[in-house]
C-alpha cells in the first residue's frame, strides 16, 4: 500500500522539491523522471500548468493519493454506472487520517462494485461510488477531489473514449471504450487491454 502525499499545495504536484522528495520516500521518484521524460522532446520547457498536469497524471496512473490541508485527491474513474474510486487509494487515505473505523461504520451494508468486471473479486479490483467518498468526507470537513477533472457524466466521458478509440479503426462499443479506459487508468495493462481488443474484434 503506497502512502499519500501530503503537500502543502495541490499546486506543488509535478513541480516542488517536496514532491519530488516525497516520491523518493515511496520509490516512485525514478519512475516520475521516466513518465515526465517520455511526455516532452528534448529540450522542451513545460509551463507551470503543464507539469501539474503530467504530475496528477502519473499519480492517478500510479495509485497515488494526495492529502492536501482539508482536500483528498483520488483517482475518479468512470463505468457506464458512474464515477468511482479504487478502494485501495481509498484505504491508504483512511489509513493515513485515522479514518478506517469511521469508514467501516459508514459503509456498512453497502455494496462495492469492480473496476474491471472481467478481473477478479479482490480487493485490488474493488471500488466504491465517487458520490459515497464525497458523502463520507463532507461531515467530516474533507473535501474529496478528483486527480483528473471531468464534467463529463461517466457514460458519456466513455463515449467519447469509444469514439477516440474507433480513429484507430476498431467498431465503436461500450466495451471497446471500458477497456481503453481501464487501460488508460492502470488498471489492467495495454498488452492485456490489446489482447482483449482482439478478441472482441474476432
Amino acid at each position: 500500500m503506497i502512502k499519500p502525499l501530503r503537500l502543502d499545495r495541490i499546486d506543488d504536484v509535478g513541480m516542488s522539491e517536496e514532491f519530488h522528495v516525497q516520491l523518493n520516500c515511496i520509490g516512485k521518484a525514478s519512475d516520475w523522471g521516466a513518465f515526465r521524460d517520455g511526455f516532452c522532446l528534448p529540450g522542451t520547457k513545460l509551463d507551470h500548468e503543464s507539469k501539474q498536469g503530467l504530475g496528477r497524471l502519473f499519480c492517478q496512473l500510479n495509485g497515488i493519493t494526495l492529502i492536501s490541508g482539508n482536500e483528498v485527491w483520488l483517482a475518479r474513474i468512470p463505468k457506464r454506472s458512474g464515477y468511482v474510486a479504487r478502494y485501495v487509494d481509498l484505504q491508504t487515505v483512511l489509513k493515513s487520517l485515522n479514518l478506517e473505523d469511521e469508514w467501516n461504520d459508514f459503509f456498512l451494508g453497502s455494496t462495492y462494485c469492480l473496476l474491471d468486471e472481467c478481473g477478479g473479486v479482490d480487493v485490488n479490483n474493488l471500488a466504491i461510488y465517487w458520490g459515497d467518498a464525497i458523502c463520507f468526507f463532507e461531515p467530516r470537513n474533507l473535501v474529496c477531489k478528483s486527480l483528473l477533472c471531468s464534467n463529463q457524466a461517466a457514460s458519456v466521458f466513455l463515449d467519447n473514449v469509444a469514439a477516440n478509440v474507433s480513429l484507430s479503426g476498431f467498431d465503436i462499443s461500450k466495451e471497446i471504450s471500458e477497456l481503453a479506459s481501464l487501460a488508460a487508468n492502470g488498471i489492467i495493462s495495454t498488452e492485456e487491454a490489446l489482447e482483449r481488443l482482439k478478441n472482441l474484434e474476432d
